[in-house]
């Protein structure tokens, strides 16, 4: 893992990475090939001198490469959903780590030659004036496009939304309470019902309905009289 891999906080998500051209083995690459041909006209002529300024000059063009070869495995330049990373060095490491809310502008530089090869200077500008410029970027262009894209679609958290959201997990919270409080009810059970039931009974019996109460009560024996009276009167008309 990388120093941008690394330094990632939770939520943010790379979106584009950039490297160093390969224009920067260029050098390197020419004192090898020249001092490769030096140290062979030194050797077809049997002369020590040259030899010896050809060894010097491929040895030289040899650590220019490995040098050039660090610097370009060692940066890291990367564009993420909230910062803009880069990192440049390995022993004496030099960082940036711009927030795009702090982002002003993000310029390119580039020459006939670097328009050709397609590599160019990248200069990070900030909120304040800080302005640092980074050489020998492939793909310059497509690098500021990454960023002014990232940086259209990011979204600041304003006192409005804060707001709304914290309404939003007020009301959450009340209704997760409010489901905590109101738990269903199960059913009763057999012996519960049956139990209701007898208490229902004497209580009714204890304390009867007054409207029960109210009703007329049937006198024993009132039907036989009414029976007396009603033959005593047919005999009376009989006689």
């Amino acid at each position: 893992m990388g120093y941008v891999d690394e330094n990632l906080v939770p939520g943010e998500e790379i979106i584009y990475r950039a490297h160093l051209h390969l224009i920067i083995f260029l050098s390197g690459a020419a004192f090898v090939l020249l001092g490769t041909a030096v140290v062979a006209v030194g050797l077809f002529y049997n002369l020590i001198a040259v030899w010896i300024l050809g060894a010097l000059l491929l040895a030289y063009g040899l650590c220019a490469g490995l040098v050039r070869y660090v610097r370009y495995v060692t940066s890291e330049f990367a564009v993420t959903n909230k910062r803009v990373l880069i990192k440049l060095g390995l022993v004496r490491r030099h960082t940036l780590e711009l927030l795009l809310s702090r982002l002003e502008t993000i310029g390119v530089e580039q020459g006939l030659m670097a328009r050709i090869f397609n590599y160019g200077t990248i200069v990070v500008t900030g909120t304040g004036g800080t302005r640092e410029p980074f050489p020998q970027i492939s793909r310059p262009l497509e690098f500021r496009r990454q960023v002014q894209s990232a940086a259209s679609n990011w979204q600041p958290v304003t006192s409005s939304r804060l707001a709304a959201r914290r309404r939003v997990e007020r009301s959450s919270a009340v209704s997760s309470g409010r489901k905590q409080k109101e738990p269903k009810v199960p059913p009763p059970s057999l012996v519960a019902r049956i139990v209701r039931v007898v208490k229902d009974e004497i209580v009714g019996q204890r304390f009867p309905d007054p409207h029960q109460l109210a009703k007329p009560c049937a006198v024993p024996g009132s039907a036989m009289v009414k029976s007396r009276s009603s033959r005593a009167r047919s005999k009376a008309r009989a006689l």
